[in-house]
């Protein structure tokens, strides 16, 4: 590419894109549709993958301490708790802190516990140790087992098995999915593109035929396409900005305990993978589509 010629090629560009209105409107439309398509799929890979996450970050390794264990011995659990890979929190519960929690469990029925101290209780001190990830648990929980002072291990190996494989499936679906739909996005963009550069084959013969290199013809074609695939991502975020902003204002009062991500958020993480979705699928649409309409 020239230097001298960029002002000429974007210039043609542009009014490649305004000379026929009509084509590059449907090009447009038909880029926003297969881009929010691509968009409303991500952004609801991103919730689950986000509801999932809360899901797992619930699941807590409980560990009953022995009444008898020394403090030494507390403290040197506490430091390698804090040390050992997979845990991201470690909470101590006291015998006072677990009497509290007793109390609020029996509610109106507290008096119960009449005759029962923060201090004096049968509950056991423990520690509440929450896991990066499932995965994680069966280390951690085979790493207490039978350590000295530790009464017992308290973690629900099921339900993190089943949220585990969960979590995988998830994961492997949405980039599936996502794979597809850009695929389908792409060749949906290149066709419509394809389609607008027939429709321009006896001008591009006319060039060919008094002389213009085939990258001065080229060059308009591919600006126009990524100019269209940019209007197109842009719209088609603009329009999943809207309906999401939407749909979390309907749900907020709805699904009170799942947490979605917010708007910008969710957003700012499509956004990359639309706009060069879009002007990508653009410039390779214009790029091969003309390639043939050269060979004169």
């Amino acid at each position: 590419m020239r230097l001298s010629n960029i002002g000429y090629y974007i210039k043609e560009g542009f009014n490649g894109i305004f000379r026929h209105k009509a084509m590059s409107l449907a090009a447009i439309i038909s880029i926003v549709i297969a881009l929010f398509m691509l968009g409303s799929i991500i952004v609801f890979g991103l919730n689950v993958s986000n509801i999932i996450g809360d899901m797992e970050s619930s699941l807590e390794v409980i560990i009953f301490l022995k009444d008898d264990m020394p403090d030494q011995a507390i403290e040197q659990l506490d430091s390698d708790l804090r040390n050992m890979e997979g845990i991201v929190d470690v909470r101590y519960i006291s015998k006072a802190d677990a009497f509290e929690k007793w109390k609020e469990q029996f509610g109106e029925q507290s008096d119960y516990l009449e005759g029962y101290t923060a201090e004096d209780n049968p509950l056991p001190r423990s520690y509440e140790v929450r896991l990066k990830e499932p995965s994680y648990a069966d280390n951690v929980v085979n790493a207490l087992n039978g350590r000295e002072g530790i009464e017992k291990v308290q973690y629900n190996s099921e339900v993190a098995d089943t949220l585990n494989r969960l979590v995988t499936a998830v994961r492997w679906m949405g980039l599936i999915i996502v794979g597809i739909l850009l695929v389908i996005a792409v060749v949906i963009i290149m066709n419509t593109v394809r389609l607008a550069v027939f429709a321009r084959r006896n001008e591009i013969n006319i060039m060919k035929y008094i002389g213009a290199t085939n990258w001065f013809i080229r060059w308009p074609f591919i600006i126009e396409g990524a100019v269209i695939g940019l209007i197109g991502s842009v719209l088609s975020l603009a329009l999943l900005k809207i309906l999401y902003d939407f749909a979390m204002d309907k749900l907020s009062g709805i699904l009170n305990m799942v947490k979605l991500i917010p708007v910008n958020d969710a957003m700012n993480i499509a956004m990359l993978i639309i706009m060069v979705t879009g002007i990508v699928a653009g410039i390779i649409g214009s790029a091969v589509s003309i390639r043939r309409y050269l060979k004169v």
